[in-house]
C-alpha cells in the first residue's frame, strides 16, 4: 500500500499540495523534486488498486524523523487512511528508534487531537511560524522503544572494587570498548570515567568514538574542550548566573571549591547550582572553584577520575550513582541565542594552506554584503568580540588545538551561526572518528583497520598487503599521511607516531591518477573538481618539494561527474552535519571509495569556483544569512550526542 514516490508522482503530490494547504505554506513543485532526490528525505505514495490517496514527505534527522507534509486526498478524508499513513510512520521511526516531530496550525484543534491519540505531546509554541499572526506548535512523540533502548556503559582504565553493582549499568575496559567490534553497534550511553581525557588519551578516543558509533556519551569531546578554555567556560555558564549569585549568597569565603559526583554534591544547599552545572558541563566527576570579585564567577572547572575521590566519599558516590543510573533521560542545557552581521576569520600568515586566496576573500565579502551582512574580516586577536556579530564564517585553516576551534565553540555559546561549527571541526579533524562513523553506515573505504598501541603485536601485520597507509589521527593536508611498502617500515614508522597517538588508522593504498573532491553545501553538491597527484608523488600534497607542491586541478560541471560519486559524497557529508564540507573519494575499478570528508574545504577564485564562478559565494553567504532566523528557534545544546 505504501511505495517510494517517483518522478512520475511529483503532479499529483503538488496537485494535492494545493487542495490542503494555502499559498506560503505549500510545497512548490521544485521543492518535491528536491525531496525526491533529497537523501535525507522519505517521500511516499498511500496506493490502493493503482488509485493514488495520499502521500508523506518526512525530513530524516540522526534522532528523529520528522513529517514535513502529509495528506489524503479529499475524497478518502475520514475513512481511516490518515491514521494508517500516520501508523506506518509510527512504525518506521519506532524500527529505527527515533523520534517523530512536526509542527502544527496551533488554531486547528481537530489535527492537533489526532496527533494527541498518537501519543504526540505539546512542546513549543512557534509565534509567527505560518505567517504574520499565524502561530504553529511543535509536538513530538517519542519513540515506543527509546525506553528498552536504555543502557549504560561505563568505561574504565583500572576495575573499581569500591562500586557497589548496579543493575542498569555493564562497566568494561578502555581496550575493550576501543577493539572489540561488538560494541560498534552499541545504543546507549556511554560513561566515560578513564583516568585522563587528555587530547590523544585513550579517555580522548573513547569519548570520540562512541560520538561516532552514535552513542550518547558524557563527558561529550565538546565538554572536554571547554574545561580548557575561561571564555567559553564564563560564556555558557553565563546562562545560570543568577542561580550562582542566589545560592552561593551565604559563603562566606572569597574563593572555595566543590566536587560534584553526577551532578550531586555532599552539601545539600548546593545542590540546586550543582544539578544546573551538570547539565552545562556533563561529566561524572568534576571540581569547580568559584571566585569571589564584586560577584561570584566559576574560575576553573575540572574533571577528575575515580582514583582521585577520596575514600571518604565512596559512600556517598555509590548513592549518587545508583540514583543517576536509574534515571531516565538526559536533560540539557539550552545556550542562548541572538540576532546580521558577520565576522570572516582570517590569517594573514597564511599562504599555501589558506583555505581561499585574496580574490575569493574579496568576492565572499561582495556575495555577504549583496545578501544583508555586514562583514568585517577578524583575526585571533579579536576573540573578545565573537559576541558583536551574528554569524562566523572561518576561512582560516582549522584545527580542533589551536584558537579556530576555539572561536567555533565561543561562537556557537553566544547564539551565532557558525561555519566551521565546533562539531564538525572535531569530527573531520580525527581520522579514527570519520572512519568510525562512516564505517558504520556502510560507506564503502579502503579496506581500513585501527592498531591500538595497548594492543599491538608486530607478528599480526606480517602478511598484510603492501603498500599501505598510516595516518595520524589529526592528520591534515597530506601531513601526517605516510606509506610504507613492507614490515620493517610499518614497524618503524608506528613506533614514531605511538609517540603521539595511541591509535594510528592503517588503510588499503589505492592508487589513483586523481582525487575527486565534492564540494557540499547544507546535504547539497556545488561544485566538483579532480586534484591530480603532485608530480612524482603519490599524494596531492608534496611537502618536501615545494616546486611540485601541488598537483592540477580540473573543476567539472556536476552533471559530468559521475552520479555514485555525487551520491556518497552527499552522504558521507549528511552523517557530519549539514555545514559546508569538501569530500575526498578514489574511482578504481568502477567502485567509488571515500577517503576523508574535511570542513573548512579549500575555495580558491580560478580553481574551485571555475565553472559556478560567483554563484558558489552567492549560495554559502545566503546559507549563512537564512540559518540565522531559521536558528534563532531550534534549541542548542552545549554538547552532542553524534
Amino acid at each position: 500500500m505504501f511505495r517510494n514516490a517517483k518522478i512520475d508522482d511529483v503532479g499529483f503530490i503538488y496537485s494535492l499540495e494545493k487542495s490542503l494547504f494555502r499559498e506560503g505554506v505549500r510545497s512548490t513543485k521544485s521543492s518535491i523534486i528536491r525531496s525526491l532526490k533529497s537523501p535525507t528525505q522519505t517521500v511516499k505514495i498511500l496506493e490502493i488498486d493503482s488509485t493514488l490517496i495520499g502521500t508523506f514527505t518526512l525530513f530524516n534527522y540522526e534522532k528523529s524523523i520528522r513529517i514535513y507534509s502529509i495528506g489524503i486526498t479529499e475524497e478518502y478524508q475520514g475513512k481511516g487512511y490518515g491514521k494508517l499513513m500516520m501508523t506506518h510512520i509510527l512504525d518506521l521511526a519506532d524500527k529505527a528508534h527515533k523520534n517523530v516531530v512536526l509542527e502544527a496550525d496551533i488554531n486547528n484543534e481537530d489535527l492537533i487531537r489526532f496527533y494527541l491519540e498518537f501519543n504526540f505531546e505539546k512542546k513549543q509554541i512557534l509565534p509567527n511560524y505560518y505567517g504574520k499572526g499565524l502561530d504553529g506548535i511543535k509536538m513530538i512523540r517519542e519513540s515506543d522503544n527509546q525506553t528498552n533502548l536504555i543502557k549504560n556503559l561505563v568505561i574504565v582504565d583500572k576495575e573499581i572494587s569500591w562500586l557497589n553493582p548496579i543493575k542498569e549499568i555493564d562497566i568494561i575496559s578502555t581496550d575493550e570498548y576501543i577493539s572489540n567490534e561488538k560494541y560498534s553497534n552499541f545504543r546507549g550511553r556511554v560513561f566515560n570515567l578513564c583516568d585522563s581525557y587528555k587530547y590523544q588519551s585513550s579517555g580522548y578516543y573513547v569519548s570520540l568514538l562512541a560520538i561516532a558509533r552514535e552513542s550518547q556519551v558524557i563527558p561529550n569531546v565538546a565538554t572536554i574542550k571547554d574545561f580548557k578554555n575561561k571564555t567559553v567556560l564564563r560564556s555558557i555558564t553565563d546562562e545560570i548566573d543568577e542561580i550562582i549569585q542566589v545560592d552561593l549568597n551565604d559563603i562566606v569565603f572569597d574563593k572555595f571549591s566543590m566536587k560534584m559526583y553526577f551532578g550531586m554534591t555532599k552539601t545539600k544547599k548546593l545542590n540546586h547550582v550543582s544539578k544546573e552545572l551538570y547539565k552545562l558541563f556533563e561529566t561524572p566527576f568534576l571540581e569547580v572553584e568559584f571566585q569571589k570579585t564584586d560577584k561570584w564567577v566559576i574560575n576553573r572547572a575540572t574533571p577528575f577520575s575515580v582514583r582521585k575521590i577520596p575514600s571518604e566519599d565512596f559512600d556517598f558516590v555509590n548513592i549518587c550513582a545508583s540514583k543517576y543510573f536509574s534515571s531516565k533521560r538526559f536533560t540539557k542545557k539550552k545556550l542562548k541565542n541572538y540576532v546580521y552581521d558577520l565576522a570572516i576569520l582570517i590569517n594573514k600568515e597564511e599562504q599555501s594552506t589558506a583555505p581561499s586566496n585574496p580574490k575569493a576573500m574579496q568576492l565572499f565579502k561582495k556575495a555577504g554584503e549583496e545578501v544583508g551582512f555586514y562583514v568585517e574580516y577578524i583575526t585571533k586577536k579579536d576573540y573578545h568580540r565573537i559576541n558583536e556579530f551574528d554569524a562566523l564564517f572561518i576561512r582560516e585553516t582549522t584545527d580542533v588545538n589551536n584558537h579556530t576551534y576555539d572561536f567555533a565553540r565561543y561562537a556557537y555559546s553566544e547564539g551565532l551561526v557558525v561555519i566551521d561549527d565546533p562539531w564538525s571541526i572535531l569530527k573531520c579533524s580525527n581520522k579514527i572518528y570519520l572512519y568510525e562513523r562512516l564505517r558504520k553506515n556502510n560507506i564503502n573505504m579502503p579496506e581500513t583497520f585501527i592498531i591500538n598501541q595497548h594492543q599491538f603485536n608486530p607478528n599480526n601485520y606480517k602478511n598484510v598487503t603492501y603498500p599501505l597507509i598510516l595516518k595520524k589521527p589529526d592528520s591534515a593536508f597530506s601531513k601526517g599521511v605516510f606509506k610504507v611498502t613492507n614490515h620493517k617500515m610499518l614497524l618503524d614508522k608506528l613506533k614514531e607516531l605511538f609517540k603521539s597517538s595511541q591509535l594510528i588508522l592503517a588503510q588499503e593504498y589505492v592508487e589513483s591518477a586523481f582525487d575527486w573532491r565534492i564540494g557540499v553545501l547544507n546535504n547539497k553538491a556545488i561544485y566538483a573538481c579532480k586534484y591530480y597527484m603532485s608530480k612524482g608523488h603519490w599524494q596531492i600534497y608534496n611537502w618536501h618539494d615545494q616546486e611540485e607542491f601541488d598537483g592540477l586541478v580540473d573543476t567539472l560541471k556536476l552533471e559530468d561527474v559521475p552520479e555514485k560519486v555525487i551520491k556518497a559524497a552527499v552522504k558521507a557529508a549528511s552523517l557530519i552535519g549539514n555545514g559546508l564540507y569538501g569530500v575526498d573519494l578514489k574511482e578504481k575499478d568502477d567502485k567509488v571509495y571515500l577517503i576523508e570528508v574535511n570542513d573548512n574545504p579549500s575555495i580558491e577564485h580560478g580553481i574551485e569556483d571555475a565553472v559556478y564562478g560567483y554563484k558558489i559565494y552567492q549560495d554559502i553567504m545566503s546559507y549563512l544569512f537564512t540559518s540565522i532566523d531559521r536558528e534563532r528557534n531550534i534549541t542548542r545544546y552545549v554538547s552532542q550526542s553524534k
